[in-house]
């Protein structure tokens, strides 16, 4: 009986490494198999309707794959052609005449028209819409087809985000059968059609082989979902993966360095990770109080020790593929002394303490900790929870408020615009900004630029938040694939330009 134990393990050892050749065999058929793309990620949604939540998720996946866009912007960040092949605006900018493309389906076989586009559009400016960015269509007065293939928008004022607006999720066009299906079976034009879904597991698209434009090389897309960042790591390296579209921990790099059978790809993201503050708190609606946690954090070195020096300080809402983008990293710099004398000029000398309520991402916890770390040496104490993502967070934190201070990145395109709505989950409100976005928002292209220049400054300098830094888009490859796009810009992760050997 005494040897018992080791025969057994033996043969269990001998057993396991049969499976794991097994596995690995089929997992290296189906990464060797150039009609098949096989991508790893992190956060598996709840729903994939869109047009209900914020979530990045879903548009990650679906925006301009399974959903498409009258107009689109390019790794630049210019606006491009998308289901609409030109435009016309009048002189005094409150018109748009689109010209949509000609012989478009959606993926169930119904014809794109005009009244898809007057239909979608109407549906996020109705009175019960509850789309997350139904803000961005408030300059919308009236939408209506002029005939099957030209769609007319009339706007209050002119208005020139609401055009850079059109290439995100507001803009999707729906079909009019589906649209009691978005939550499990979406329906678009684009290259792609939705397969199935297998709850906790993965998202699988499948080719559209009626699509308008260029045909993709795949005939599957399978998004597979890993809760843990080892774990999805793990499956790159075992060849269960042809693509990580955003690695998770940057610190896992180094295992990724063989040139032979992995490609690392860098570039920029919308995703401003944001010390957001809960300006409904006495204390946070005092300008000093946010200015002094600002100078109190060392981001240079938040970014070194807790994404490995990957990625960009901002020091405010702007990435560079924004065409008003700066450098303001320095604007506020790091002064934990001036810190000090802020808190006592506010009253806050003896001390400060906060609720700081982080998602249990691990960007966010490990931000979270070091921002911990450092106010408490300027006698701000933190009283640190992790909340379940996306789940609690979005219900507490930034559906009821519940929170003096948090950590998120926010990965919606032109998303500087929140500061000047007072009723988002910072309460933050500044007639200043709100007046210098209105008109930027109206003035001429030039006027835009330098307006919302201004507007970055402006919230800046009131410490409207700490941005800590802009995540980067690291991508992690199999050597047989090419063509990632380097720059995430509108929210979805373009499919299009990817080719496998």
């Amino acid at each position: 009986m005494r040897s018992a134990a080791p025969r057994l393990a033996a043969l269990a050892a001998v057993a396991g490494l049969l499976l794991t050749a097994c596995s690995q065999s089929a997992a290296d058929q189906g990464r060797g198999d150039p009609g098949t793309l096989l991508v790893g990620g992190e956060v598996e949604p709840q729903t994939l309707d869109l047009t209900v939540t914020s979530n990045a998720s879903i548009p990650s996946m679906l925006l301009g794959n399974v959903y498409e866009t009258l107009v689109d912007r390019d790794q630049k960040g210019t606006v491009t052609p998308g289901l609409a092949s030109s435009w016309d605006i009048d002189r005094d900018r409150r018109r748009y005449v689109f010209h949509l493309r000609q012989g478009v389906r959606f993926g169930n076989g119904d014809p794109f028209t005009a009244r898809d586009v007057v239909f979608s559009f109407d549906r996020v400016r109705a009175a019960a819409s509850r789309h997350p960015f139904k803000q961005q269509f408030a300059a919308v007065s009236d939408v209506k087809a002029r005939d099957d293939h030209t769609v007319e928008v009339d706007l209050k004022r002119p208005s020139n985000l609401w055009l850079l607006n059109l290439s995100g999720p507001v803009g999707v066009i729906l079909n009019q059968r589906a649209v009691g299906s978005l939550a499990d079976r979406p329906v678009g034009t684009g290259p792609f059609t939705f397969g199935r879904w297998d709850r906790g597991n993965q998202i699988v698209l499948a080719r559209n082989d009626a699509y308008w434009g260029a045909k993709t090389q795949f005939k599957t897309v399978t998004f597979r979902f890993y809760n843990d960042p080892n774990a999805l790591g793990n499956a790159m390296l075992a060849g269960e993966l042809d693509l990580i579209t955003n690695v998770p921990a940057p610190q896992s790099l180094p295992q990724f360095r063989d040139g032979g059978r992995f490609r690392i790809t860098t570039g920029h993201t919308n995703g401003e990770v944001v010390l957001g503050f809960n300006d409904a708190r006495p204390a946070l609606r005092d300008r000093r109080v946010r200015q002094a946690i600002t100078q109190a954090i060392d981001r240079a070195a938040l970014l070194k020790t807790v994404w490995a020096g990957y990625g960009t300080l901002i020091g405010s809402m702007v990435p560079p593929t924004d065409p008003w983008y700066e450098d303001l990293s320095k604007r506020v710099p790091y002064d934990p002394a001036a810190s000090r004398r802020l808190l006592d000029a506010a009253g806050y000398g003896g001390g400060l303490k906060l609720r700081f309520r982080v998602p249990n991402r691990p960007y966010a916890t490990q931000a979270a900790q070091f921002v911990a770390d450092q106010l408490g040496r300027i006698g701000v104490r933190v009283q640190m929870e992790q909340v379940e993502f996306p789940g609690r967070w979005l219900d507490e934190v930034f559906t009821k408020g519940d929170y003096d201070m948090t950590v998120i990145m926010h990965s919606e395109p032109l998303d500087i615009v929140q500061y000047g709505n007072p009723s988002y989950y910072w309460h933050y409100d500044n007639p200043k900004v709100q007046r210098e976005l209105a008109a930027a928002d109206a003035g001429t292209p030039a006027e835009e630029v330098a307006g919302m220049r201004e507007v970055a400054r402006t919230i800046a300098d009131d410490a409207a938040s700490c941005w800590l830094w802009l995540m980067p888009s690291i991508q992690v490859s199999a050597r047989n694939v090419t063509g990632v796009p380097p720059n995430v810009v509108t929210g979805g992760y373009d499919l299009s330009s990817i080719r496998k050997s």
